[in-house]
């Protein structure tokens, strides 16, 4: 402006001011992220709360996230759940992997009756495959280190998160399937490592050509 060179520092105030600090869709994305960690949260802390262990101050959600562990609260009660373990590191230690499982309960589950089920809260637009993976991953490892006997459900449930999309989704998972689920899971890994074999390999040759 009138021949004047901005100044770096008035450049970036200027931009920020006129198209915002993140662009349209990397802001929806973050909302939504932090919708589905609000959830989660507050799940967790009524959870943990529930089973006499020390939890802080009560999660500040959105209206959107509310919506949401409401859906919860109406499936939990149908279902009768039990907790049984939150937030649990679970690892295989034969096939070299680790995760956070959501919650381990008890659940009534028609036909089935009351069962042992691993649960995913999932917050998106679907049930997506790889989460029958995680889930079947999950539980593998669970059994693998004593902490659940067979048979083990798996449970995946998404949580609405406006008022127009007013029903839950579940998605159970047997304990038959849940073997299956796990041999792709087993599959699906060592095409991994192998590419991240191959990967490291590719930049050594490359380091050192």
């Amino acid at each position: 402006i009138n021949g004047k060179k901005m100044s770096r520092t008035a450049y970036v105030a200027t931009l920020t001011e006129r198209i915002g600090k993140q662009k349209a869709h990397q802001k929806e994305l973050t909302k939504a992220a932090d919708i589905g960690s609000q959830v989660h949260a507050l799940i967790e802390w009524n959870i943990r709360k529930e089973l006499g262990q020390i939890v802080g101050p009560e999660p500040t959600v959105q209206d959107k996230a509310l919506w949401a562990f409401m859906s919860y609260e109406d499936w939990r009660k149908a279902t009768k759940l039990v907790p049984v373990a939150i937030e649990q590191v679970v690892w295989s230690t034969l096939h070299r992997y680790a995760g956070t499982m959501d919650l381990f309960a008890d659940v009534l589950l028609e036909p089935h009756g009351s069962c042992r089920v691993v649960l995913d809260w999932k917050t998106g637009k679907g049930i997506y495959p790889e989460a029958l993976l995680q889930n079947a991953a999950y539980t593998q490892a669970l059994i693998e280190m004593g902490h659940a006997t067979p048979p083990v459900y798996g449970a995946v449930v998404r949580l609405p998160k406006v008022e127009t999309d007013p029903e839950f989704e579940v998605r159970i998972i047997t304990p038959e399937e849940q073997l299956k689920l796990f041999e792709v899971f087993v599959n699906v890994k060592a095409l991994w490592d192998w590419s991240q074999t191959i990967e490291v390999a590719r930049k050594a040759a490359a380091k050192s050509a």
